[in-house]
């Protein structure tokens, strides 16, 4: 940032430890009405919009590894950036991480996942007890009151940990629906798919 023609402009760094590549790719660039199934309207992406409010966004991925999201806080720390927007990994690992841009009084955001222990001036995400309750009452319509149910769990991230507690919290109005198991895959599609078979 130092050295480009902006270096006297603001920029904020985005951490998408958690974000697909799909998601990712739209929320940063925009995409165009159609693209896919909820694309209604024309929608500008994070950097045409940090761009109209002069912030240049730095954009990292950690795939989903907390070394590497580690690495990438204590760089934009060392960077002096404005502020970081993080998604963290990890809800109960990410506090040691985010210590150095506390000391630095670099504000932290963090979005969908929360971060257990760490200073952050807010936490953007959606209601995701509420989300899991609607989850479980749409899975005991569909089962008609009666069946077992397998939960495919990531229990190292708050926003899930919330999902589960949502989706149990309905279920239990259904005592003709048992959860038999809740094997963790890590968030991975892969995992997730292996653990079913």
């Amino acid at each position: 940032h130092e050295l480009s023609r902006r270096k006297a402009k603001r920029f904020v760094p985005v951490n998408c430890g958690a974000l697909t590549d799909t998601l990712l790719e739209s929320e940063l660039f925009g995409y165009k009405r159609g693209a896919f199934t909820d694309a209604h309207k024309d929608t500008a992406g994070l950097v045409e919009e940090a761009a109209k409010q002069h912030l240049r966004l730095i954009v990292q991925a950690a795939d989903d590894d907390l070394t590497a999201q580690a690495r990438q806080l204590e760089d934009f720390v060392t960077e002096k950036v404005d502020a970081i927007v993080v998604i963290p990994c990890q809800s109960d690992a990410i506090a040691a991480s985010l210590r150095g841009a506390a000391a630095a009084k670099i504000p932290v955001f963090t979005a969908d996942i929360a971060a257990k222990g760490a200073d952050v001036v807010s936490h953007v995400a959606s209601d995701n007890f509420q989300g899991g309750k609607l989850a479980g009452l749409a899975m005991a319509k569909l089962l008609g009151g009666k069946g077992k149910v397998i939960v495919i769990d990531q229990p190292s991230v708050t926003s899930v940990q919330d999902r589960v507690r949502g989706f149990e919290e309905a279920l239990k109005a259904h005592s003709g629906i048992s959860i038999v198991g809740k094997p963790s895959a890590g968030g991975e599609r892969v995992k997730a798919q292996a653990v079913m078979e």
